[in-house]
């Protein structure tokens, strides 16, 4: 069986793969657990192509198209949306937009149903 090796500076820590020593207890403590994806660092604000919103703002993402609401909660875009013409977006904006607000009254009547706030 092989032993720690100390690190050669006397400090006394074990070498781990790569020949770097184990993280200390803080650094662990920050990394993300296995399966977990890590946290980002704050924005600086700097690139121009990210939109920067404060709270209450909203953000209109046209390129994507609208939103579709499914029947269980979750939603999708639409794929060719930016392959459309205008009057077929404008079309389809307005059927989804009028299908969605009866897929969210029903979503919340089932939750309501459940006594669950949505």
């Amino acid at each position: 069986m092989a032993s720690a090796s100390s690190d050669g500076a006397g400090t006394g820590h074990a070498m781990g793969f790569g020949g770097r020593a184990p993280p200390s207890e803080e650094d662990a403590a920050m990394e993300p657990a296995e399966g977990e994806v890590p946290l980002l660092g704050p924005s600086t604000g700097d690139d121009p192509d990210i939109p920067v919103l404060k709270m209450g703002e909203t953000l209109r993402l046209e390129t994507m198209g609208p939103i579709i609401i499914n029947h269980d909660g979750t939603t999708k875009t639409i794929d060719n949306w930016s392959k459309m013409t205008p009057a077929e977006q404008e079309t389809t904006q307005r059927v989804i937009a009028a299908r969605n607000k009866k897929r969210i009254a029903a979503l919340e009547k089932e939750a309501a149903e459940r006594g669950e706030e949505l």
